[in-house]
């Protein structure tokens, strides 16, 4: 596991905080004050879930610097140099490194592949129901290359876990359909009707029509609270839009 690790960390720099430091206390006065007491909500299950697997997979982890052949702890900013080494495209800072390993954010679907790319364990290692049963259903073509074959801009493409969970999600959603309760109509599901179920279904979940609308068609990496949420909708288990195995690049 740690082969991936060692080979990307020959930049890693080696910051040791030295005794001079102490010299500090000389010319300044400490004020020691107690922190304000906040309540703060509860991570949703799947963010919890998330860093418990994120943090045991650290635990076991070391790097070894290959200036100094040191052994080292992984920690949030060494994770975030080592992944953008890895995929330099990815948009992830070292805060939400840390957000994510804490269970204080849910991380973004890209980013959760990356890491699991990046330690060596299916994707799927960080979401949890890999044991539940997965429906079969057709899979959704990408709207992009047919946006794109209609004399469209293209656009960067997406990253390969975004793209995977656009096609799961758009061929779920074709397999189904919603009754209308005041009409007893048949209608298809929209982003639309979809972002008004989730919101039924979990209200304090921020997902918005729009974000819905661009998970949908490939644009944005969704977060993996909705992924879950959208998992709970449909009656599937979260890894049903996961890879188990890397996408060919």
């Amino acid at each position: 596991m740690t082969n991936q690790v060692d080979k990307l960390t020959d930049d890693l720099e080696v910051v040791v905080v030295g005794d001079d430091d102490a010299d500090i206390a000389d010319s300044a006065q400490l004020v020691r004050t107690e922190p304000a007491k906040t309540e703060i909500d509860p991570p949703h299950v799947a963010t919890e879930f998330f860093a418990q697997q994120f943090q045991d997979l650290v635990s076991t982890t070391k790097v070894r610097m290959l200036d100094t052949d040191r052994v080292k702890k992984l920690t949030p900013l060494g994770i975030q140099r080592l992944l953008k080494k890895q995929a330099p495209d990815l948009p992830v800072s070292q805060t939400q490194i840390y957000r994510y390993f804490h269970g204080e954010a849910p991380p973004r679907l890209d980013v959760v592949y990356e890491l699991a790319r990046l330690f060596e364990v299916a994707p799927t290692y960080f979401v949890e129901g890999s044991n539940e049963e997965m429906p079969t259903v057709a899979e959704a073509p990408s709207t992009r290359s047919a946006q794109q074959g209609k004399g469209k801009v293209a656009i960067d493409p997406p990253h390969a876990a975004t793209e995977y969970f656009a096609k799961r999600f758009r061929a779920l959603a074709a397999s189904m359909n919603v009754r209308m309760l005041d009409t007893d109509r048949v209608r298809k599901l929209t982003p639309l009707r979809i972002q008004q179920l989730l919101k039924e279904q979990a209200p304090d979940l921020p997902v918005s029509q729009t974000q819905i609308y661009r998970y949908f068609h490939g644009e944005a990496p969704p977060r993996l609270d909705v992924v879950y949420e959208l998992a709970r909708l449909f009656g599937v288990p979260p890894t049903f839009f996961v890879p188990e195995e890397f996408l060919p690049e």
